[in-house]
């Protein structure tokens, strides 16, 4: 995805914190099969800001990467890049991230970053993140922390 740099910062902080989390299921027994059933839409439902830490750190994270990507977009500083694969060895050939509108008015001048997760489709399940700055890499937040609403930083 291509955003501002300050949400490649949180989305980089996460991964540190908090690695790639398997989606939260609760295992519901029926008569001898065991069928997971995934809360991921429920997820989505928790309150953000200052409540968002009554559910945990990675959640008030989320809720916090979520609010700074939501106002990027507002200000036609958001783009998606479609799924790809890369098979070992091969070199990768140049992608273009279409940058959305803004929501009103002319998209202002920013610095673009581009952050980029992948795994490996062999062997044991790896992730890596990798990011990059339009103009370099900016200052990180103080103390490389992660802001979870007004109940303080983690």
């Amino acid at each position: 995805m291509a955003t501002e740099p300050e949400v490649a910062q949180k989305v980089v902080a996460y991964y540190k914190n908090f690695g790639v989390l398997d989606k939260p299921v609760i295992p519901l027994a029926v008569s001898s099969v065991n069928i997971p059933i995934d809360l991921s839409p429920v997820l989505l439902l928790l309150p953000g800001g200052s409540l968002a830490p009554l559910f945990g750190n990675n959640h008030a994270a989320l809720a916090d990467i979520k609010a700074a990507q939501e106002n990027a977009a507002q200000r036609g500083h958001v783009g998606q890049i479609t799924p790809f694969n890369i098979a070992n060895g091969a070199t990768t050939p140049t992608y273009t991230i279409p940058i959305a509108p803004p929501s009103a008015g002319s998209r202002t001048d920013w610095n673009a970053s581009v952050v980029i997760t992948c795994k490996t489709t062999s062997g044991p399940e790896q992730w890596f993140a990798f990011v990059g700055y339009e103009d370099g890499e900016p200052m990180a937040p103080p103390g490389g922390a992660l802001n979870i609403g007004s109940l303080g930083r983690y």
